[in-house]
């Protein structure tokens, strides 16, 4: 669709800023706020003699910097002046472990020898015994003898160490497998902590990526950190995408330092040079996995050799994506793409996680790589696909994007180079034109409420445009309205004479409530808690500092009524037909072939909004508006019934299949769909031995109603079950529920049953309609009487058997 996104173009880029009167005066000592100002896209010039200037002061420092600004490369240069002063050390608290082995990396470039470094994921080999004495070689020594003391001690010297690189939540002590934390890591800390104590070093924390960590700061583990209270010398909170918890996080941070917190904010100017091109895709198939456009677009970018990773937002579409069944699962298989998969895993280690594989010659497809990495592939292409929206509070489906439109600006910036990022969602709900910001001027709001106009599902809600910086008044209005609801209780309990040794009984109190619930809630009301109204919006008015909005492909609405439904799909078919016989866009379409027109309606049902009588329509529905599609398509009458359009496809299909090898390399077929004709041609050779037991009885020509041997051996020996799971998995028309096969072959459990019902309706297919009775030596018996069906002159809808002609 057209836009113009041009009329934002110097329209600030939001984002949540720390100000001092986030923090009570009485409380905190908040020196004035520094602002930094990038220099072509990056800040660490300007970053670095600030902190530079700042490095003995005791306080907290708060960083909030864009991202891709060069935060860590500011960083880093701290960390080594640090690390070069012996009364210091410095501990860097990260959100994954795969930013432990980053760091790591990038402490290594900077200079700082790998032996001064200590990796939380190497733990068990500092902790190796010295050496292991035999019994023999103990025999007649005392327990407190110096050669038996130092064969139990272990190679790990803590003083060895000026650099510690470890989890947040290792630090804080969750742990994540039990109330305690392993034997190792408590040892570990206890030296940690005496270390400093007894050489009186200063400790220097670093928390980057703080937005991932919030979860781990709650009361019991911040306790756990006060072990290290007294022996702080500054904080450093390093974050793009701060939210209202985070607030509460930097106020129990600063107690380490004396309360004393200084803030340093970046602007967040795009470099346009290092944008790539961003493309909105909005979707309403169910089944994102089969969307054409994606396929398409994963094809087009193999056969170019293009770099590309795929960013879902749960485990469950990643395996589905990578499953050979599925069409781009078996496009992966077929091209022998080496993929990394990596997503959380129950039955994984959490020691073993697979994180982001760098490497050129891999394709990541999963959900840890929204944050924490850096994609600097030249010419990368990045899919960015979000789950549908169910409109019910009750039921959690956003994945990875469940912290909204943090999770968002995070994952699109991983992409650190200029190059193209696909975007897939779910059409938006509009937008409430009068929330928008007063700043904007009638032509910018115009120009909004066209896009959202055209892009927006077909629904009756609307969204409010939401200020991330009046969050704040969103958390105390609704903090006040629960702690009114519970003030009768609270007095009563205040009242009570409730012994001090009962069960405590405290409501929650702001912070607490902020740093528990907040940001769940604001989520569910920063733009209605839905994620593609935000998307469009931002999208729209430039607020993507890494990305530029380059094409929105919509999802057209189809409205229809009851009456004169077939009239009215007929109308829309032959104008369809119409528009692709002129001239477009340099091509001429000489003609469309059977299957290409199939191929073509069903989409255009299944990928759009369909309205019936000015209700949206779900698969249901689609599918019985498919069908008076095609009795137009391929009967031209609205009076055939679905058992002749189910027996004639099924007919194409078989009759089709029978194509030869050089045939299939002319037509170029796909793998999935000389699958697809593998599957019928073995359906036509059963219906030939069908045809081949034919059998006389008088003046009757007859085929029992019950498979015969021939039928049931032949069937088992060419894996006939496993093809026609294929078929109700992959077929144009199988696979939907248009037609009994795959409701009635799933729900049956026994091989007799399922080799019935094939049985059965290839009869009916080819040969017969009803079942009648014949006296056979005296006994009645049900059979089929043999009346074969015509098959001249039928189209083939199995696959594209024409070339398209273009000139």
């Amino acid at each position: 669709m057209n836009f113009d996104n041009s009329l934002f173009e110097n329209t600030p880029i939001e984002f949540k800023e720390i100000n001092h009167t986030d923090f009570d005066s009485d409380l905190y000592n908040v020196e004035p706020k520094e602002i930094v100002k990038p220099i072509k896209g990056y800040l660490s010039d300007n970053l670095i003699p600030i902190l530079t200037k700042d490095l003995h002061n005791k306080n907290t420092t708060v960083i909030n910097a864009g991202v891709g600004q060069g935060k860590t490369t500011a960083i880093l240069e701290i960390i080594e002046k640090f690390a070069d002063h012996k009364n210091y050390v410095v501990v860097i608290a990260v959100p994954f472990k795969s930013l432990i082995k980053q760091y790591e990396k990038e402490c290594i470039e900077k200079g700082i020898s790998k032996r001064r470094i200590f990796n939380q994921l190497e733990i068990d080999k500092y902790f190796e015994k010295k050496e292991v004495l035999t019994e023999k070689t103990l025999w007649g020594k005392h327990y407190d003898d110096e050669e038996v003391i130092n064969a139990h001690k272990d190679k790990f010297k803590i003083r060895n160490f000026d650099i510690h690189i470890l989890t947040v939540n290792a630090l804080l002590g969750n742990s994540v497998e039990s109330l305690f934390q392993s034997k190792k890591k408590t040892k570990y800390f206890n030296r940690l902590l005496g270390y400093c104590e007894k050489a009186d070093k200063k400790l220097i924390f670093i928390f980057d990526e703080i937005h991932a960590s919030i979860h781990n700061f709650k009361e019991e583990f911040i306790c756990k950190l006060w072990n290290y209270h007294g022996l702080v010398h500054k904080n450093y909170i390093v974050s793009a995408t701060y939210n209202e918890a985070s607030k509460e996080v930097i106020k129990y941070l600063s107690e380490f330092t004396g309360n004393n917190i200084k803030i340093i904010e970046s602007i967040r100017l795009p470099l346009i040079e290092k944008q790539s091109e961003l493309y909105l895709n909005f979707y309403t198939d169910k089944y994102i996995e089969k969307d054409e456009k994606l396929y398409n677009l994963i094809l087009s970018l193999l056969d170019g050799k293009k770099k590309f990773d795929i960013l879902v937002y749960s485990k469950s579409l990643a395996q589905k994506l990578t499953k050979s069944g599925n069409k781009i699962g078996q496009l992966f298989k077929e091209r022998n793409v080496t993929i990394n998969k990596c997503y959380n895993d129950l039955y994984r280690n959490d020691d073993d996680e697979v994180g982001y594989n760098s490497d050129a010659e891999c394709t990541n497809i999963g959900t840890k790589f929204s944050t924490g990495i850096s994609i600097k592939h030249e010419e990368h292409t990045f899919i960015v696909m979000f789950p549908r929206d169910l409109h019910n509070e009750y039921i959690k489906n956003k994945g990875i994007f469940s912290m909204g439109s943090n999770s968002i600006i995070q994952a699109l910036a991983r992409q650190r180079e200029p190059g193209k990022i696909y975007v897939y969602l779910p059409p938006p709900l509009d937008i409430d034109k009068d929330t928008l910001p007063t700043s904007y001027s009638e032509s910018q709001k115009k120009e909004l409420l066209k896009i959202f106009n055209k892009c927006k599902a077909y629904s009756s809600k609307l969204v409010k445009y939401s200020n991330v910086n009046q969050q704040n008044l969103v958390l105390s209005k609704t903090y006040t309205k629960l702690y009114y609801e519970v003030t009768p209780a609270l007095d009563k309990i205040k009242s009570s004479e409730r012994d001090s040794k009962m069960n405590r009984l405290l409501f929650p109190t702001q912070e607490i409530f902020n740093l528990d619930k907040g940001e769940n809630h604001l989520v569910k009301d920063f733009f209605g808690g839905n994620l593609s109204a935000y998307i469009l919006w931002a999208s729209t008015t430039n607020q993507f500092l890494n990305c530029k909005l380059k094409s929105i492909v919509v999802v057209l609405k189809v409205y229809l009524y009851s009456e004169n439904l077939y009239e009215q799909l007929e109308a829309k078919v032959k104008k369809m037909l119409y528009d692709l016989e002129v001239i477009e866009v340099g091509y001429f379409y000489r003609w469309r072939n059977p299957y290409e027109k199939l191929e073509l309606f069903k989409k255009f049902i299944f990928s759009n909004i369909v309205i019936l009588d000015k209700e949206k329509v779900g698969v249901v529905q689609k599918e019985k508006i498919l069908l008076e599609i095609i009795k137009f398509l391929y009967f031209n009458s609205k009076t055939v019934s679905k058992t002749e359009v189910y027996h004639y496809y099924l007919k194409s299909c078989i009759i089709s299949s029978k194509v030869s090898v050089s045939d299939i390399e002319s037509y170029k077929l796909q793998k999935s769909k000389i699958d697809l004709i593998g599957v019928y041609s073995k359906w036509k050779d059963l219906k030939d031995i069908i045809k081949l037991n034919v059998e006389n009885y008088k003046k009757h020509t007859y085929i029992h109603n019950k498979a015969n041997k021939a039928f049931v051996k032949a069937y088992k020996e060419i894996g006939f079950k496993k093809d026609i799971e294929f078929l109700l998995d992959n077929d144009l028309l199988l696979s939907t529920n248009i037609f009994t096969l795959k409701n009635n072959y799933n729900k049956e459990k026994s091989l007799s049953k399922k080799i019935a019902i094939i049985y059965n309706l290839t009869i009916k297919t080819f040969f017969a309609n009803k079942k009648s009775v014949i006296g056979i030596k005296a006994v009645d018996t049900s059979v089929y009487l043999f009346r074969p069906k015509e098959i001249d002159n039928i189209s083939n809808l199995l696959f594209s058997d024409r070339i398209t002609y273009t000139i």
